[in-house]
């Protein structure tokens, strides 16, 4: 005796909408590596890294010599 054609379509649904499920948690779980994500983006990461590390090493003597100026401007007022 076969199965309900109905029957077997809402159980073939349900286990397609099981495994759509899966394939999002799992791709929830952990984005990919920089290296896995797309050519060229681990070279952008690189590149971003190295960048950020510039702009502070930037701002920290920019701050410095700011406070030697506000230093010499405040000797000269004496």
């Amino acid at each position: 005796m076969t199965a309900d054609p109905v029957e077997q379509a809402v159980q073939r649904i349900e286990r397609a909408l099981a495994r759509i499920a899966k394939a999002a948690e799992s791709s929830l779980d952990a984005p990919p590596a920089p290296e896995e994500a797309a050519p060229g983006v681990a070279q952008l990461v690189e590149a971003h890294e190295a960048l950020r590390e510039r702009h502070e090493r930037l701002r920290t003597e920019v701050a410095a010599q700011i406070d030697r100026l506000d230093t010499l401007t405040d000797r000269l007022k004496r």
